[in-house]
């Protein structure tokens, strides 16, 4: 069935794909006449098959292993920087979130914090990525700014991390009108993340957490699996109105930003969207008539460097607004015996006729 290079010869849910090589294919054959793929969920069941060579490559080598993995001078240690960005939404532009949580945002006075900029930026503000890159990325991440990778159509240099600060952090929340009450809580909201989906997701989201207790927010962690995860924080509400508050990740390998904003920043609102079909991952029903105008321009535009010009305009508004807290880009990391050869590709799409044989 098909033209392909592979046809598909096995497939045991949860277990394995195996796919033989197609002699009939009508370029090139690729090396490998047989190709299996296994789904490995738990991180120390990949590293303990590639150390006994039950496998020729891993990919996502777990942070915690890479110097283990590294010693062993049969097993080649490969890094290529992600696309994946981790980060932050926030329902700021309702003033009723997350009603059908079980674990609502409280704050004193019933009004919803997050709908203050001073109370989003504070939130970022008090986060120390570059502590998180270090202590529990391992340095396998690079502190984000934005959404948008380097490189794709509309990517604004311009655009710059805020700086951590927990001092003003605690200013602006004061100034925003959230002092620290009796219990030296501010106010009280939960953070929904996955704990098996991104590397280190959910040391990531615990560690966010304590940072925001420092300022005096009160953090409950609701860590769930990915297989319940985005049906839970679904921008559409199809199963509740769940998140206002949750660490998800993204990665888009088209290299046009404008794509990216139609999903993540065109406006939303908790009883649909705008525009049919857009703004499904807009988790914090950002409201931005202006963007969504440009946006519009953007998807109507051919000519690639004005597409570019208006999409820097958006990202600027997105983040002026502080739409959302964008957290990291992760490094991908792959392992491989010595017998092959490999090269990883930016989207992380694995082929098995990049593999090489050496001998």
């Amino acid at each position: 069935m098909g033209t392909g290079r592979y046809k598909l010869i096995e497939h045991v849910r949860g277990d394995r794909l195996v796919f033989g090589r197609n002699d009939s294919y009508w370029g090139e054959l690729p090396q490998a006449e047989k190709v299996t793929f296994k789904p490995i969920t738990n991180e120390g069941t990949r590293t303990a098959n590639m150390l006994s060579g039950a496998v020729d490559l891993v990919v996502d080598v777990p942070v915690r292993d890479f110097k283990i993995l590294e010693r062993n001078k049969n097993i080649k240690i490969l890094t290529e920087p992600s696309m994946r960005v981790i980060y932050l939404n926030l329902a700021g532009w309702t003033d009723a979130p997350s009603k059908d949580a079980a674990s609502p945002l409280k704050s004193p006075d019933g009004t919803n914090p997050l709908k203050d900029r001073r109370v989003r930026e504070a939130i970022y503000r008090a986060i120390n990525e570059e502590e998180i890159v270090d202590k529990i990325m391992n340095g396998f991440a690079v502190p984000a700014a934005t959404y948008i990778p380097k490189g794709f159509n509309g990517y604004n240099p311009d655009v710059t991390r805020l700086g951590y600060d927990a001092k003003l952090a605690e200013k602006l929340l004061d100034e925003a009108g959230y002092p620290r009450q009796k219990d030296g809580y501010r106010f009280e909201i939960t953070l929904d993340a996955s704990n098996d989906r991104y590397i280190n997701d959910g040391a990531i989201a615990s560690a966010v957490a304590g940072y925001l207790e420092k300022v005096g927010i009160k953090v409950n962690l609701n860590l769930m699996s990915r297989t319940v995860f985005f049906s839970y924080i679904s921008a559409n509400n199809r199963n509740g109105d769940n998140t206002h508050f949750c660490m998800t990740g993204w990665a888009d390998s088209g290299g046009e930003s404008a794509l990216m904003a139609l999903d993540m920043i065109y406006s939303i609102t908790q009883d649909g969207p705008i525009k049919e079909g857009y703004g499904g991952v807009n988790r914090g029903y950002y409201l931005n008539p202006d963007a969504d105008a440009l946006i519009d321009q953007a998807m109507a535009t051919a000519d690639p460097a004005e597409r570019d010009g208006i999409m820097r305009k958006v990202w600027a508004m997105a983040a002026e607004d502080v739409s959302y807290i964008p957290l990291h880009f992760q490094e991908d990391i792959y392992a491989h015996n010595s017998r092959i050869e490999y090269q990883p590709r930016s989207n992380k799409y694995v082929y098995a006729w990049d593999i090489e044989f050496k001998d």
